[in-house]
C-alpha cells in the first residue's frame, strides 16, 4: 500500500500526454505571436533589411543637360546645346548585385527566425516556471491546511487535558513556518506574472497547470545536425556568402564604366546631332576595395568557425547536465516511492503509532524530497527547452 500511494503521488505530479501539450502553453505562445514587443520589432527591422536589399539594383538616373548661350556680338547668333546620357555600370556588376541581394534577404529572414525561437524559448521557460510555482503552492497549500487542523485540534486536546503546551507549540509553529514559505512563494509568482507579461505585451494568459509535460529522449547527434543547419548556423553561412559576393561585386565595380547618349548643337541655323559614348577608366578610385572585401571575408569564416565551436561546447555541457538531471530525478522517484508518504504518516499519527514530533520529522523529510524532485525537474526542463531551442 505504501507503495501504491508513492506512486501516485508522483504520477499526479509528473504526468503528461506529451511535450509541451497543455492548452495554457498553446494560449500564451499564440499571444506572443501577436503581440510581443520584440518579436514586432524584429518583423519591422526585417522588412527595412530586405527594402534594403533591393535598393541598389538599377542603373544610374539618365542625365538631361539644355544650355542657350547668346552670342555676342550678336552678328555670331546664339546657340542651343541638348545632351541626353545614360551611365551604366560593367553589366556583371548587375547580376553580381541580384545575387547578393537575395542572399541579404534570406540573412534578415533567418535573424528574424532565431529572435523568434529565443523568445518562444523564453516563453516555454516561463510557462515551466509558472507549472513549478503552480505545484509547489497546492502542497505547500494542502500541508498548511492540514497543520492548521491538527492545531485545532491539539487546541481542544489542550483544554481537555490529552495533549501538551509543547505538543500546541511544535504545531503553531509548523503553521507559521508554511505560512511564510507560501508568502515567499509569492513573490516568486509575481516576478513570473511580470515576465509572462512583458513576453506577451501586457496581455494577460491564464496559467494554472499543475502537471510537467513527458521529456522524450534526446540523441545528441541528432541535435548536432540540427543546430548546424539551425537558423543561426545558417545567419553565419549566410554572412560567409554575403562577403564572398560582395568580394566579387567590388570586382565587378572596378571594371570600366559605360555612358551613352544623345547630344544636338545648333548655331547660325546649323544644327549637328548624334551619339555620344564614354568610359571610365579604373586607376586610382577604390583601388584597395577587393582587398578590403576579402579581408572581411576571411573574418566572416574565422567568426563563423569561433561560434559554431563554441555553440558544441555549450550544447554538449547542456546535454551533460541533462542527462544528470534526469538521473537524479529518477534516483528521487525512486526514494519516494518506497518512503513514507504524507497520507500514511496522517494516518500513522491520527492512531497514534507515531508522535506529532516523528510525524513532523517524517513528513518534513518526505516534503524535501519531494521538492528536490520537484526542483530538479524543473531544471531539467528548462535545460530541455534550451536544447530543443533549434526546434521551435
Amino acid at each position: 500500500m505504501k507503495h501504491i500511494n508513492s506512486l501516485i503521488i508522483i504520477a499526479i505530479l509528473f504526468a503528461g500526454s506529451s511535450l509541451y501539450a497543455q492548452p495554457s502553453l498553446d494560449s500564451l505562445l499564440s499571444q506572443i505571436n501577436k503581440s510581443n514587443p520584440t518579436l514586432m520589432t524584429a518583423q519591422s527591422l526585417m522588412d527595412v533589411q530586405v527594402l534594403d536589399a533591393k535598393t541598389g539594383l538599377t542603373p544610374y538616373n539618365p542625365e538631361v543637360e539644355f544650355s542657350y548661350l547668346w552670342g555676342s556680338p550678336a552678328e555670331l547668333g546664339n546657340r542651343t546645346d541638348f545632351r541626353v546620357t545614360q551611365s551604366f555600370d560593367f553589366p556583371t556588376v548587375y547580376s553580381s548585385k541580384s545575387r547578393l541581394s537575395k542572399i541579404n534577404q534570406k540573412q534578415a529572414e533567418l535573424q528574424f527566425r532565431a529572435t523568434r525561437q529565443e523568445i518562444l524559448l523564453n516563453a516555454r521557460q516561463a510557462w515551466i516556471m509558472r507549472v513549478y510555482l503552480n505545484i509547489r503552492k497546492s502542497m505547500l497549500t494542502g500541508r498548511l491546511a492540514y497543520a492548521q487542523i491538527v492545531l485545532i485540534g491539539f487546541e481542544r486536546k489542550l483544554a481537555t487535558g490529552e495533549a501538551n503546551q509543547l505538543e500546541l507549540n511544535q504545531t503553531r509553529m509548523k503553521v507559521m513556518a508554511l505560512e511564510n514559505e507560501i508568502n515567499h512563494l509569492q513573490r516568486e509568482f509575481s516576478q513570473n506574472y511580470a515576465d509572462i507579461m512583458n513576453l506577451t505585451g501586457d496581455f494577460e494568459v491564464v496559467i494554472a497547470d499543475t502537471i510537467f509535460p513527458i521529456t522524450r529522449p534526446i540523441i545528441f547527434d541528432s541535435l548536432l545536425t540540427s543546430y548546424r543547419a539551425g537558423n543561426v548556423s545558417l545567419f553565419y553561412d549566410a554572412e560567409i556568402d554575403i562577403k564572398a559576393k560582395e568580394v566579387n561585386v567590388i570586382f565587378n565595380q572596378k571594371l570600366p564604366k559605360l555612358k551613352a547618349g544623345y547630344y544636338s548643337e545648333s548655331i547660325l541655323g546649323v544644327k549637328l546631332q548624334g551619339i555620344q559614348a564614354g568610359i571610365t577608366i579604373p586607376l586610382w578610385e577604390n583601388a584597395r576595395a577587393v582587398r578590403t572585401a576579402k579581408a572581411n571575408l576571411a573574418y566572416a569564416e574565422t567568426d563563423a568557425d569561433r561560434y559554431w565551436q563554441l555553440k558544441q561546447n555549450e550544447l554538449n555541457q547542456n546535454y551533460e547536465q541533462w542527462v544528470y538531471l534526469k538521473e537524479r530525478v529518477a534516483e528521487l522517484e525512486e526514494l519516494l516511492a518506497i518512503s513514507n508518504n504524507e497520507a500514511l504518516l496522517r494516518q500513522a499519527m491520527e492512531a497514534g503509532e507515531i508522535s506529532l514530533t516523528e510525524y513532523f520529522y517524517e513528513s518534513d523529510f518526505y516534503f524535501q524530497n519531494l521538492l528536490n524532485m520537484l526542483e530538479f525537474k524543473k531544471e531539467m526542463l528548462m535545460l530541455d527547452a534550451t536544447l530543443r531551442k533549434v526546434y521551435f
